[in-house]
């Protein structure tokens, strides 16, 4: 009878070993999640996106950008930005790259749509850790 226990109990102890095992194994963690930084070299402003939700490296996440001053919802005399843009939407990534759609949002007073539907293009760049839209380059540490 012990026998027939003994092999039983290694079985059990090894199942029980694989799967503390497995979950300690770090799985692979989406590198677009969270948020990014960059600074607009068309007006010199402070954009941020965070992108959210989603699972692994592929299908729909969903993100908010922000553009702290925004040139396009108005400037001062020096055409210095007066307004943050927002845009919160959801995208898909294929491969290294991003696509999404989302309203840009001016928040003066009141608040008005500048552009529907925009697309927001980012490119991942995993050698640097930093994401670009062609033009801005934005990396996890704010400037």
């Amino acid at each position: 009878m012990k026998k027939d226990i003994y092999p039983g109990f290694l079985f059990a102890i090894a199942i029980v070993s694989l799967i503390v095992l497995a979950a300690a194994i770090p799985r692979a963690r989406n590198p677009w999640t969270g948020k990014w930084w960059g600074i607009d070299l068309y007006d010199n402003s402070l954009q941020s996106v965070v992108f959210h939700g989603g699972n692994g490296l592929g299908g729909y996440i969903g993100f908010k950008y922000v553009d702290r001053g925004a040139s396009v919802c108005g400037v001062d005399s020096y055409g210095t930005p007066l307004y943050k843009a927002d845009a919160r939407g959801t995208g898909q990534i294929t491969g290294l790259n991003f696509v999404g759609l989302a309203d840009i949002r001016c928040l003066t007073h009141p608040p008005y749509i500048w552009a529907e539907d925009f697309t927001f293009n980012w490119i991942y760049d995993p050698i640097n850790n930093t994401i670009s839209d062609g033009v801005n380059t934005y990396s996890r540490i704010k400037p």
